[in-house]
């Protein structure tokens, strides 16, 4: 016989929390799961004690980071479709522009609320591993890049699998006196399906009239007999209307 199901308990508690590459935008949690199985009872005295073990698990995830009052406007996500092609490139026409959240004053200039702040915009790549310059370069052919304009250019195609992170930049000066004001992940997606209402579903009943669409965990077609028998088809995940009930009344 299989042992049962391992129970996870207290999985959302983040232990540990610490920024990779200097606050570039890229943030690695460390996540303690407690866990307990029944195929791991011990026994202290006549009582059988299911033992607790706690397992570290790591997480990286994107977030921006900003020096001070700023914002940003720009691309901060790119989505591949199906094929791994992008439908919609006029989104990456803008180019990216710093503002002042607050008043702000960098080198002896104020800037108001709102105003835009003059900077230079650049791009990182990191991963979790140490990459070596091969690893880098095969990386490089499918991550977007900061054209002179100061906005980005997504590469042509999509690569699954990719294990490594875009950050840009917004900094102010050049060379070794670069002054870093703000960091924004771009976080790089595929659309599994081809269909944009298949993609957003989230499994509830849904209506689309504007696309002609009706999504539904399940669906059937038949009759139901004078024995209260059902004939006909059903389509879907056929569980979620099944219970104990059926045919009893």
């Amino acid at each position: 016989m299989g042992s049962k199901p391992v129970e996870v308990m207290n999985g959302n508690k983040v232990t540990g929390l610490k920024a990779l590459a200097n606050s570039c935008g890229i943030v690695k949690a460390t996540v303690n799961f407690q866990l307990s199985s029944e195929a791991e009872k011990e026994i202290e005295g006549d009582v059988p004690v299911v033992k607790k073990r706690t397992v570290q698990l790591e997480t990286v995830r994107a977030i921006p980071w900003a020096a001070g009052d700023y914002y940003i406007s720009g691309p901060t996500s790119i989505v591949y479709n199906s094929l791994g092609t992008i439908d919609n490139k006029s989104m990456f026409d803008n180019p990216y522009k710093l503002y002042a959240l607050n008043t702000v004053t960098i080198d002896n200039i104020t800037y108001k609320s709102n105003q835009e702040i003059p900077v230079s915009w650049e791009r990182t790549i990191h991963t979790v591993q140490t990459m070596d310059d091969s690893a880098r370069a095969f990386y490089e052919q499918y991550m977007p890049v900061v054209n002179d304009a100061g906005g980005l250019t997504p590469a042509p195609i999509y690569l699954d699998g990719l294990d490594c992170y875009l950050v840009v930049h917004a900094y102010i000066g050049s060379g070794n006196n670069k002054t870093y004001l703000y960091h924004q992940p771009v976080v790089i997606t595929q659309n599994r399906f081809g269909s944009s209402v298949l993609n957003d579903w989230d499994g509830s009943f849904t209506i689309d009239e504007k696309n002609g669409t009706i999504l539904s965990t399940m669906i059937g077609a038949g009759r139901k007999t004078i024995e209260n028998t059902f004939e006909g088809v059903l389509m879907g995940d056929v569980a979620v209307g099944s219970d104990s009930d059926i045919g009893s009344q």
